[in-house]
């Protein structure tokens, strides 16, 4: 046995497949902060090696924020 679908409801489907319409805005937002962020960044270095990328934006600052505890935001660290 067959469901049948109206061709509306199919249409409406298939829509949220259109990359243009839904992803592209939100994957174009994030690469112009990260193109953003590495130009900023190649002011203060030649170069950036990849370990430093990784720890800074990729998995490797979580590991760095666990460990280290740098992004603690409470005032208790601070001399004032």
């Amino acid at each position: 046995m067959m469901i049948y679908i109206p061709p509306e409801i199919v249409d409406i489907i298939a829509d949220y497949h259109d990359y243009d319409k839904y992803c592209k805005p939100q994957h174009k937002e994030k690469l112009n902060h990260i193109i953003n962020d590495i130009k900023n960044m190649s002011e203060i270095m030649s170069s950036i090696s990849p370990v430093i990328a990784w720890n800074c934006w990729g998995p490797g600052s979580k590991e760095i924020e666990f460990y280290y505890d740098i992004y603690d935001d409470s005032d208790e660290d601070y001399d004032y």
